[in-house]
């Protein structure tokens, strides 16, 4: 795995969030599943002990809305992500950033809907 892994082989969840860094053009991503080693536990304390250092340096972080790494979060039931943010420097600059699978983008969105999903997910929970 250390070589290559195939793309058709990954989750939806997985293969989803390479697709969206390659279109940003990031070039690296961590993703937990691959990078921690699971069902073995000192790999992970060892890792969760640095995630944080992970997370405050990342560029952007991916989070599906799905229940399943196996669900595609660019793919219906899920085609638009809303993402809100604020200026540490200009409390006037504020708003969303909205992502949207494009052949599914008809139409207008609803950011209460997709308020609604996130605030119905296990994200709540999580540190």
């Amino acid at each position: 795995m250390r070589l290559g892994i195939p793309i058709e082989s990954l989750t939806g969840t997985i293969g989803d969030s390479m697709q969206v860094a390659r279109a940003f053009q990031i070039p690296l991503l961590w993703m937990d599943s691959l990078c921690i080693i699971q069902d073995d536990i000192a790999d992970w304390e060892r890792e969760a002990s640095r995630i944080g250092i992970v997370y405050s340096n990342a560029f952007v972080t991916f989070c599906s809305l799905g229940s399943s790494c196996h669900t595609s979060f660019l793919q219906p039931p899920s085609p638009t992500i809303l993402i809100p943010f604020q200026s540490s420097l200009n409390d006037k600059a504020k708003g969303a950033y909205v992502l949207r699978y494009s052949t599914l983008a008809i139409g207008k969105v609803n950011a209460s809907h997709i308020l609604a999903d996130v605030s119905s997910t296990r994200w709540l929970q999580r540190g």
